[in-house]
């Protein structure tokens, strides 16, 4: 029998549980301060400083 196993992360936000494949996860972090992007739609948040440099965080709701 050929099986194949994988490692999950998992965790829960607000009331909802989520769960990734652990090889597509490139990093975990704790939320910083948020710099909000005048102009763009409502579903992106805004940017944060990650490693020295400002990244978009994409929050889709």
């Amino acid at each position: 029998m050929n099986e194949e196993l994988n490692t999950i992360i998992s965790f829960q936000a607000a009331d909802e549980q989520f769960a990734f494949n652990a090889l597509i996860v490139r990093h975990i972090l704790e939320l910083g301060k948020i710099t909000r992007i005048p102009n763009v739609p409502e579903y992106l948040l805004g940017m944060i400083n990650f490693m020295g440099t400002s990244s978009l965080l994409r929050i889709l709701e």
